[in-house]
């Protein structure tokens, strides 16, 4: 096939199971008699092809893509047998260190394995040698009859035949791409608990799946759960072990039900508990502490994720309470698996669209959970998705769930999102006041104060007030970062007068004052421009006295007990120091250090000290209260501002402190990220295994790349010249020939712009792009496998100088002329720069493109509705055909836009640059803002 490695040495090993080994020969042996069958057929299958009575043949048609799917049945085998060799290699190199001593040498103590690792590349480059392995050549022929087959199925009219005989070509010539990547996905069971997890879960994905096939039997039958069922509740599910084995959930299924609705409401349920608990580790008080990411990609490998998306998608009557607690623990599964899991967030997000069909609470929180910190995703968000959940509000209700995923989307991972928080707040603002909660008039006020006395006693993440809260808390996140546009939005929203009549009111709690405060801070203090208001009056004085109130409460009533006393010292700690350090260190703040304000401040700076010398404060607290600390008494200095000789020594030592176990910290964080960030626990062996395997993978990755693009280049050249893969006089030399398969390929290129599959035309692009390429340089093992295998396609017409294909024929002796500039002369300086593929350049390959068509289609897919990588690959293909000033590829171009109707080719190139240049100034001014900006403690992220 597109293999074929170092010459010599034994084959690789069997896999250790001998009746799969066994089973793999048969199936390329079956695969060789089917070759051998279709190629002496070929004229059978070919005959009038191109004939549209032939083409329109339905059942010739279904029979040529039964072929397909048995060549793609036969690569799956062969995969599978080169995994297995792999892991068998990795395997025996592994055992073979275990019973080698610990070497010793100047840097220390190695294992004979990690020493050994490098002789693994030769050994594993075998199982790409159909002459050492003839149970990988699925032809006979070392692959050239099966290429031939995929060439004659590719020159079809019949789109999803091309299609596939397209793809499996493209997999032909990438092997080893094809073998690491499922190489890298490969999950090793090495402990006893893994295999038990592995039975159990594929036992319950089956039964999953099962019930779901059969969902018409028991979803409409209704029927209720017995209470012997759990309630749904998270707490239910932190409260058990993650291990399935010792899980009190681990019940039989087929007992105890007497309904058959209820048996399979009961089962589904149990099975969600299983797989929910395996995601996560929780403890002794049912917390979740952290995620499982052996057990979610052990359930990403299953399909689990999939299993239960089909049941998402089972249609049911909405009311049924039963089938809704299915859902939820559905859900409630799903918010689990992607938990701290960036792959997994990326594979839900692909069917994002699911979540935001109904609108529910719980698609809102799956959402929530999907974007949760994941930069990448955050970015991807499109002002579509933010629309539905703004609109959720208004017709399902005031859950502040939906407040929940726009807060994550605006601020991922401690960093702001400049586009993100421009969307939000333009959707805000489009709606009524039925959304925006605000209780900025007196009426509403006093609601407001009624509401904060019921809350103080019976706190609900269900009630009006927490909706408010979160809602001022989604306002904060969006000036955050110093967004003059959201600020400027905001100001209208909450004034600075009703922010401080609220904040200092006496029946004002906790929450309400931790949300208003932070909103203060990120939208009037910590801006872009200056808000005289917030320096000139009396507002942020009237605050302060305030915070001091609550300061000395705190620092005097001891370690927090009650819930109210511990939300107050998360109040004091947290936003009251951010607040104070921003507002004094703004550049806009010299007057607020005057004369009569010193006062004010020196109470500031000895409440945070007092608040400092307490003894329960937790690190995140310590950290904001001495950085205020350390502000103000910055501030003081370069104020001429006297503070008292004993106060002034006290914040010398406890800063100096500070400053050491910073040091003794940051020394320590050192060395935890130099250590490889494997995320496994279990026993030294456990570890030693697993990541052995990923030094493996790397070591791949390292040592086949160059192979890897050897393989591609032999690609290009199949494309190129395929006509000389078939025998001479033959129909399909025929329509090969003189770039007829290119023209086949662009032309299919085409046809799928209407039955959109962007991966194989980014693809196609790609490898027609590659036809241009100038710079052909490889590694001495690269370029021998090159030649290898353009020796085993092409014969002895491969010239191995320049490791392409000859011609007989000399090179052309190309003289130029000086000072001539007319096209002639770029003709000629064209043809100097040589291809390295049947001795054409660059000019040539370029117009033999033009005329298959390539011009024509760069302009179509421009103006077509592509995707953004579609659209960058055209835009690459039309780079590359212009590519030295070809001046008949200017010329096509420039005639086809005089000819043909080019007003929307120009349309969508405009547009596009006036979206990029948008982007780049958004981008700009927010960089600008970062450099003069004095605050370097938040992390900033411009979108592009």
């Amino acid at each position: 096939g597109g293999g074929g490695g170092g010459k010599g040495g034994p084959s690789p090993p069997p896999p250790p199971d001998g009746s799969q080994a066994a089973g793999g020969t048969e199936a390329v042996d079956s695969s060789d008699n089917l070759l051998s069958a279709i190629t002496g057929g070929l004229g059978v299958l070919s005959k009038g092809s191109g004939s549209a009575k032939s083409e329109s043949d339905v059942i010739v048609m279904n029979t040529k893509l039964k072929i397909i799917e048995i060549l793609e049945f036969i690569m799956n085998v062969r995969l599978d047998y080169r995994i297995t060799a792999l892991l068998v290699i990795f395997k025996r190199n592994f055992a073979g260190s275990q019973k080698a001593e610990i070497l010793e040498n100047g840097e220390g103590k190695r294992s004979a394995f990690d020493i050994g690792m490098s002789s693994i590349i030769p050994e594993a480059e075998k199982i790409f040698e159909s002459e050492n392995c003839p149970e990988l050549d699925l032809d006979g022929c070392q692959g050239k009859t099966f290429l031939r087959v995929l060439l004659h199925l590719a020159m079809h009219d019949f789109i999803n035949l091309v299609s596939g005989a397209l793809q499996l070509l493209l997999r032909h010539f990438s092997q080893r791409k094809e073998v690491l990547h499922a190489f890298k996905q490969v999950q090793l069971l090495v402990s006893q608990s893994d295999v038990e997890n592995y039975t159990q879960i594929r036992s319950d994905l089956d039964k999953l799946r099962l019930m779901v096939e059969k969902s018409e039997l028991w979803v409409y039958a209704g029927g209720k759960v017995k209470e012997t069922t759990p309630s749904i509740t998270h707490d239910t599910l932190k409260t058990d072990a993650p291990s399935i084995i010792a899980s009190e959930w681990s019940v039989d299924l087929e007992s105890s039900k007497d309904d058959k609705s209820d048996k399979y409401f009961y089962q589904i349920i149990q099975i969600f508990k299983r797989l929910t608990a395996l995601c996560q580790q929780v403890d002794k008080h049912g917390k979740i502490i952290k995620n499982n990411k052996h057990e979610q990609r052990l359930l990403k490998n299953l399909g689990a994720h999939q299993a239960v998306l089909d049941l998402l998608s089972v249609s049911y009557d909405k009311k049924d309470p039963c089938m809704k607690e299915v859902m939820t623990f559905a859900h409630m599964f799903l918010q689990a698996f992607v938990m701290n899991n960036p792959q997994n967030q990326a594979i839900l997000h692909i069917h994002i669209d699911k979540f935001l069909v109904l609108g529910g609470i719980n698609e809102a929180v799956t959402a929530t959970a999907i974007f949760k910190d994941n930069m990448q995703l955050c970015l991807c968000v499109t002002d579509t998705i933010i629309q539905h959940f703004v609109r959720c509000i208004e017709t399902h209700g005031l859950h502040v769930q939906y407040l929940q995923f726009l807060q994550t989307v605006v601020k991922s991972d401690g960093q702001y999102l400049r586009k993100c928080q421009d969307m939000v707040m333009q959707e805000l603002l489009q709606v009524g006041e039925e959304v925006m909660v605000l209780y900025n008039d007196r009426q509403s006020f006093n609601q407001l104060i009624q509401q904060m006395n019921e809350y103080r006693e019976h706190p609900s993440p269900s009630s009006p007030l927490h909706y408010h809260i979160e809602l001022v808390h989604l306002l904060s996140a969006c000036t955050e970062g110093k967004n003059v546009y959201t600020e400027i939005k905001c100001h209208s929203l909450l004034p600075l007068d009703e922010i401080v009549h609220i904040a200092t009111h006496p029946d004002c709690i906790p929450e309400v004052k931790i949300a208003y405060v932070n909103f203060l801070n990120h939208c009037y203090v910590d801006t872009e421009v200056e808000m005289k208001e917030i320096y000139t009056s009396n507002h942020m004085w009237e605050l302060f006295e305030n915070f001091l109130v609550d300061i000395s409460l705190v620092a005097n009533n001891g370690a927090p007990r009650t819930r109210n006393e511990k939300v107050l010292e998360k109040y004091v700690t947290i936003p009251v120091m951010q607040i104070i350090s921003s507002f004094f260190s703004s550049p806009f703040s010299d007057s607020s250090t005057s004369q009569n304000r010193q006062p004010m401040f020196m109470r500031l700076l000895k409440g945070a000290f007092q608040l400092s010398r307490c003894e329960w404060l937790s690190g995140e607290q310590k950290f904001h209260i001495e950085h205020c600390i350390k502000a103000l008494s910055e501030i003081a200095n370069e104020r001429k501002i006297i503070i008292t000789s004993e106060l002034s020594a006290q914040m010398s030592s406890l800063l100096n402190r500070s400053m050491l176990g910073n040091r003794i910290g940051n020394k320590w964080m050192d060395r935890v990220r130099s250590r490889r960030p494997s995320g496994l626990s279990g026993s030294k062996d456990y570890r030693t295994i697993i990541e052995g395997l990923q030094d493996i993978v790397i070591l791949f990755e390292e040592e086949m790349r160059p192979q890897v693009e050897a393989e591609i280049s032999v690609l290009v050249d199949v494309m190129h010249r395929p006509d000389r893969l078939f025998p001479e006089d033959s129909d399909s030399r025929t329509q090969c020939a003189g770039g007829g398969f290119v023209s086949k390929l662009i032309n299919h290129c085409e046809k799928m712009l209407e039955n959109v599959d962007e991966a194989l035309i980014i693809r196609l692009l790609n490898t027609i792009r590659c036809m241009m390429k100038t710079n052909l340089q490889f590694t001495p093992d690269a370029l021998a496998l090159r030649m290898r295998l353009l020796q085993r396609y092409y014969g002895d017409s491969v010239v191995e100088s320049s490791g392409g294909l000859g011609e007989s024929g000399e090179e052309e002796d190309v003289e130029e002329e000086d000072d001539e500039e007319d096209w002639c002369t770029k003709i000629r300086q064209s043809n100097t720069v040589s291809v390295a593929r049947d001795d054409l350049t660059l000019f040539q390959v370029q117009c033999l493109l033009d005329s298959a068509g390539a011009t024509e289609l760069f302009i179509k897919l421009v103006i077509s509705d592509a995707s953004p990588d579609v659209f960058h690959e055209s835009l690459q293909l039309g780079i590359s055909l212009l590519e030295g000033g070809n001046p008949l590829i200017q010329r096509s171009f420039y005639d086809r836009f005089v000819n043909q109707n080019s007003e929307q080719f120009f349309y969508t190139i405009f547009t596009k640059m006036e979206k990029a240049i948008a982007e780049i100034k958004s981008c700009h001014a927010v960089a600008t803002t970062d450099v003069t900006s004095q605050n370097h403690n938040k992390p900033r992220v411009d979108d592009m």
